[in-house]
């Protein structure tokens, strides 16, 4: 699943060990320490915990940079006692899964630790951090919004963050994901909380599955007029069943004065048709 929008983790002591049997006593000597900082520089030797006065030295930058040092002090037999990458506090963001393979293992005598600096708080973010919000003004978008919401909505431009790929808001798996104080946030959707009942199945072949009534066709009516601002933009939508929940494309939308028909991708007629039988969709 895309990680696009502040995937983060918080460290209070992150700790990774390579080892099995990690002693006490095998961590005080401490004989390989390397540092990565958000001010670092993967040029220097990464052998202090900040960049000295001049900033001709200091901290790694990169968790990568630290793991190839590592890597080359092994393959030429330097790592004799434990090795010990910490992380100054700050945040992170990859780009990429930091990979660890098994040639960056230690042994029982020599272990290999990635840790958080001194308890200072560590974040991997796996996203880009958005910024930059605004009012919107657009007229044409605040007609879509309900009035009393107008004013309040705050946009930002994703493509202005280096954002490209949208990914589909429909495929699982596929879809961006927004997270805000640590938690996952969910995309803008009517209602907000449970589920749109069916009025009626209108798709002019009705049948009968596991007892239960339906229709072939993937087209029904239910109440209320949100959808005139729906028409013209691609909307999908869940449907419920007594037995699971799917996401749908809504091909077409026909808004009548009480009415609206959305005609569903006939892929999934046969999820639509029963779930018109236990009167649930969305």
């Amino acid at each position: 699943m895309k990680r696009i929008l502040l995937f983060k983790i918080q460290f209070q002591r992150l700790f990774l060990a390579f080892v099995g049997n990690l002693t006490a006593n095998s961590i005080s000597s401490q004989a390989a320490d390397f540092y990565v900082a958000t001010n670092g520089n993967d040029a220097w030797s990464g052998r202090l915990t900040a960049p000295n006065g001049k900033r001709t030295d200091g901290p790694f930058a990169t968790l990568e940079r630290a793991r190839d040092e590592l890597r080359t002090l092994k393959a030429a037999g330097k790592l004799k006692d434990v090795a010990t990458v910490h992380l100054r506090g700050g945040s992170y963001p990859l780009e990429r899964s930091f990979i660890l393979s098994k040639e960056d293992s230690g042994t029982e005598k020599s272990p290999v630790v990635y840790r958080a600096y001194r308890r200072e708080e560590v974040r991997l973010i796996g996203g880009t951090e958005i910024t930059g919000f605004k009012p919107v003004t657009n007229p044409a978008i605040l007609n879509r919004l309900e009035e009393s919401a107008r004013g309040k909505v705050l946009q930002a431009d994703l493509k202005a963050l280096g954002i490209a790929d949208f990914g589909e808001a429909v495929t699982a798996g596929k879809r961006l994901e927004l997270f805000f104080a640590d938690q996952p946030m969910t995309l803008a959707r009517r209602p907000n909380n449970g589920f749109v009942r069916i009025v009626e199945a209108v798709g002019g072949e009705p049948y009968t599955s596991h007892g239960l009534v339906g229709d072939k066709v993937g087209r029904f009516t239910y109440d209320g007029d949100r959808s005139k601002r729906w028409a013209r933009k691609k909307t999908s939508g869940f449907t419920a069943t007594g037995f699971g929940i799917g996401r749908t494309v809504m091909r077409r939308l026909s808004p009548s004065t009480t009415k609206s028909a959305p005609s569903f991708s006939p892929r999934l007629i046969t999820v639509t048709a029963i779930a018109k039988a236990n009167g649930f969709t969305r």
